[in-house]
């Protein structure tokens, strides 16, 4: 797969007990169970089953990568290229990716019981109260995954960032078999 389990033990998606514990207290099964499931789902979503296939294939081992086409290290790894005579950038599909935000998201919608306290985010609270809502981290790393991967399909503008979504119709001679993309809902600050 693409994504690694270091994505998830430090930085900004780091999941308590992700990583190897002295008392045993790790859920490195766990996550791992949920960048296999959920990183494949975002695959098929984006790119449709043929091309999904081929990019996790390629991704096995850093040498199968290296020895893919052209066209699918673009898509793991990243691009620059011009568009309307301007540079713009395609980040891939490495860490902090569309990916991992969205793997990132399911693994707290699923865990997340109501305290963020396990996971140390420091948040403003009000006098005399305790905000104990999971929403916003989840809206937040859910806006982040839909962002990179979808981004405004409406916008006429050329952002320099460019999405999943826009970086496949920039290069769709490149890729012919996605058909079919996989457009998301957007979420609001009270998760709906």
């Amino acid at each position: 797969m693409i994504l690694k389990l270091t994505t998830f033990q430090t930085g900004r998606l780091k999941i308590p007990h992700a990583s190897s514990s002295p008392n045993g207290a790790d859920r490195k099964d766990e996550v791992q169970g949920y960048i296999d499931e959920f990183e494949r789902e975002a695959l098929v979503d984006g790119l449709g089953y043929t091309l999904s296939n081929e990019i996790i294939t390629a991704s096995v081992t850093p040498e199968l990568l290296e020895a893919a086409s052209q066209r699918i290290k673009d898509l793991v790894n990243g691009k620059t290229y011009k568009l309307n005579g301007i540079d713009v950038n395609w980040e891939g599909m490495k860490e902090y990716s569309f990916l991992a935000y969205y793997v990132f998201y399911k693994f707290l919608k699923d865990n997340v019981l109501g305290t963020f306290s396990t996971f140390g985010i420091e948040r403003p609270e009000g006098k005399n109260s305790v905000s104990a809502s999971p929403n916003l981290l989840l809206v937040n790393s859910y806006q982040t995954y839909f962002k990179k991967y979808q981004g405004d399909i409406y916008s006429t503008e050329v952002g320099k960032q460019r999405s999943l979504y826009h970086f496949l119709n920039d290069n769709k001679a490149n890729y012919p078999e996605v058909e079919q993309f996989t457009f998301k809902e957007r979420m609001n600050q009270f998760g709906i």
